[in-house]
């Protein structure tokens, strides 16, 4: 058979090797997100925060409880690395978080009750991460990303629950005593 019948294309023709090395085309999950390296950067100033809080409080459940909520931070960090964009750069976030642990410390000093100090703070930054997780899920993301985003964040709904659950029931033992 003669190549001037042939059907198919000669890989070796330049316009078809040109259509072969075309690039994919563009979508959300080709680009990292600014939005995502955003939330990593507050779950791990809240990974500190939580380092500290297992310090400073003698409770031994309220320890574990902060254990916990710690190491759900550390695998959602984990989890979302691949769709951070390394670049980024979160000064800022990190200063306020800084300043927020810094008060938390100082209070505590002062306070006669200084786990719930830490507690109150907690919950507040949990209320904020939500939020970013809420931040993210709103920007236009691969269906992985969204999912995964979906997952961590029903797990970070559920350590905020548990915070402020203890929250509330602390406060109740404090209104009981006094």
């Amino acid at each position: 058979m003669s190549s001037r019948h042939n059907i198919w294309p000669d890989p070796c023709n330049f316009p078809y090797r040109v259509l072969q090395q075309r690039e994919p085309a563009v979508s959300a999950a080709n680009y990292p997100s600014d939005n995502i390296s955003y939330l990593i950067n507050v779950l791990q100033s809240g990974i500190s925060f939580y380092s500290d809080g297992i310090k400073a409080v003698s409770c031994d459940s309220t320890r574990a409880l902060f254990s916990r909520i710690l190491r759900e931070k550390q695998q959602a960090c984990t989890d979302l690395m691949p769709y951070a964009n390394q670049q980024s750069d979160f000064t800022e976030t990190s200063l306020v978080i800084e300043a927020r642990k810094l008060y938390t410390h100082v209070v505590s000093k002062l306070s006669a009750d200084s786990e719930q100090v830490f507690v109150d703070q907690l919950v507040a930054l949990e209320s904020r991460v939500l939020k970013q997780f809420d931040d993210a899920l709103n920007e236009k993301q691969s269906q992985s990303c969204a999912q995964l985003l979906r997952k961590i964040r029903t797990r970070m709904q559920q350590c905020y629950d548990e915070l402020l659950s203890l929250k509330q029931a602390r406060t109740q033992l404090l209104k009981d005593r006094a």
